[in-house]
């Protein structure tokens, strides 16, 4: 449990990092759990394998927190 919230922090972190976006911890970690998901449903609904075991999560996770990090940047803009 403690490692999926450690890998869940860390990729929202990285992913904010690389989208250039500065927020708190816990929108990190929110976004690295959901991340998580939707990264995991996007690889597994194009058959993709990028690696296997932690660092297949860590990658799914990453992708999908860009793609959250991305999306909740554009609604924050439109406002």
């Amino acid at each position: 449990m403690f490692g999926a919230l450690l890998i869940s922090l860390l990729s929202g972190l990285l992913a904010g990092l690389v989208l250039g976006r500065r927020r708190s911890g816990l929108t990190y970690m929110v976004a690295g759990l959901a991340g998580s998901a939707l990264g995991g449903y996007l690889l597994h609904r194009l058959n993709l394998e990028v690696a296997s075991g932690v660092l297949e999560s860590f990658i799914a996770s990453i992708l999908g927190a860009l793609i959250l990090l991305g999306v909740l940047g554009l609604v924050r803009r439109a406002r």
